[in-house]
């Protein structure tokens, strides 16, 4: 809920909640030409809120949940990527539902999981750096990292003074 707030305020669009997972759009169904600037500005945003979401949770007994299961504080990881989709209603007659489709949803993905191996919390794609003019953020050249089911790498930088993962997860 706090994270469907903060992608609200940007004029994100949810696609869809997939497990503990939002697959979120910007660009879509309207265009914003910053799309790019929306998009980290929101996952900034929610790693802020992550945040102090431990401290309320360690104030009021909730944390502990997450250190039953290993974790010192509850953790999210936002992979950022640009690029070309196809978007709008997909489905059947007796079933439909709005969806973004293509190799960027894919790398997006791929690169949210990269966050386990490199340690990292967020991580950006060279096109959405590009698309950014100006980027207030220091950003961390992390270099070109191998991506699962694709032959070519994928550059990628995170923001510094970002959270980092206490421990590569699986």
């Amino acid at each position: 809920s706090a994270m469907s707030v903060i992608i609200n305020r940007h004029r994100g669009t949810i696609i869809e909640f997939e497990g503990d997972a939002i697959l979120t759009v910007f660009g879509a169904p309207l265009n914003q030409p910053d799309h790019a600037r929306r998009a980290v500005d929101t996952a900034v945003e929610m790693l802020e809120e992550v945040e102090r979401l431990n401290v309320r949770w360690d104030a009021d007994g909730t944390s502990e949940h997450w250190r039953g299961i290993g974790m010192s504080n509850f953790r999210v990881r936002v992979g950022v990527h640009s690029g070309p989709v196809v978007v709008g209603n997909v489905g059947s007659e007796s079933r439909t539902k709005y969806a973004v489709i293509g190799d960027t949803v894919n790398i997006a993905a791929r690169v949210e999981s990269m966050n386990k191996v490199l340690r990292t919390t967020l991580l950006l794609t060279r096109p959405t750096v590009e698309a950014i003019a100006d980027p207030e953020w220091s950003l961390r050249d992390l270099g070109e990292q191998e991506v699962r089911g694709r032959r070519e790498p994928v550059h990628v930088y995170t923001i510094e003074g970002l959270p980092k993962l206490e421990k590569a997860e699986t």
